[in-house]
């Protein structure tokens, strides 16, 4: 009986065609790194880092939590991405969800409370500086952001839309990071609104056009 299952099998699966492989994860996210690295040094290039981005880190809590938040957003989202394409890999992919989470509560919601509780920080620059800057994060990471909705859709997700919105949003918070450590803007609100609303919102509007597309 065994053999004549496994010769049915066989027969059935003889003329279909060869299944495209899929890369390795680490591999994925290795190339989603460098791609994101080639974005920043391209931006680096044009508006040079802040001088006290390193001081800034120690002495500005909102700085600083946006800084470590847009670096957990963007790893988190990028591992939930390709994690999410591949058959089996759920419970990296919610590992990669809860950094992302993390990420998220730090730069939208840790650092615009600690700034309103404590820091009172009332400087606020002309909207178009927060517009500059979003666009500017989704330019920046549009690299990586490419390759991990690539990858998504070569792969086999679940949720197609959702998975290539965390792919654009790791682009998106990797550009944004870039961003962060080399605008000189000293206004914390233009943190929040400029910089770590980035990869929300280009995720968000990817999340709306992916399922319109797909419908």
């Amino acid at each position: 009986m065994r053999e004549s299952t496994d010769a049915l099998i066989e027969r059935l699966g003889r003329d279909l065609p060869p299944v495209r492989p899929i890369q390795r994860l680490r591999v994925a996210l290795a190339l989603a790194a460098g791609l994101a690295a080639l974005g920043a040094l391209l931006r680096f290039a044009l508006v040079a880092p802040r001088a006290d981005f390193a001081a800034l880190l120690g002495d500005s809590v909102p700085f600083a939590c946006v800084a470590a938040g847009l670096a957990l957003l963007a790893l988190g989202s990028a591992i939930t991405a390709v994690a999410a394409s591949v058959p089996g890999r759920e419970r990296v992919a919610n590992a990669g969800r809860g950094l992302a989470a993390s990420g998220f509560a730090l730069a939208l919601l840790i650092a615009p409370g600690f700034d309103l509780l404590v820091a009172r920080d009332t400087l606020r620059l002309p909207i178009a500086a927060d517009f500059g800057c979003l666009f500017g994060g989704v330019v920046v990471g549009a690299l990586a952001a490419t390759w991990l909705a690539l990858f998504a859709s070569l792969g086999a997700p679940l949720h197609r839309a959702r998975t290539s919105a965390f792919a654009i949003a790791a682009g998106a918070a990797a550009g944004a990071l870039a961003v962060h450590a080399s605008c000189p803007a000293p206004g914390a609100m233009h943190w929040f609104f400029g910089h770590a609303a980035a990869p929300i919102l280009a995720g968000v509007l990817a999340l709306a056009l992916f399922r319109r597309v797909r419908d």
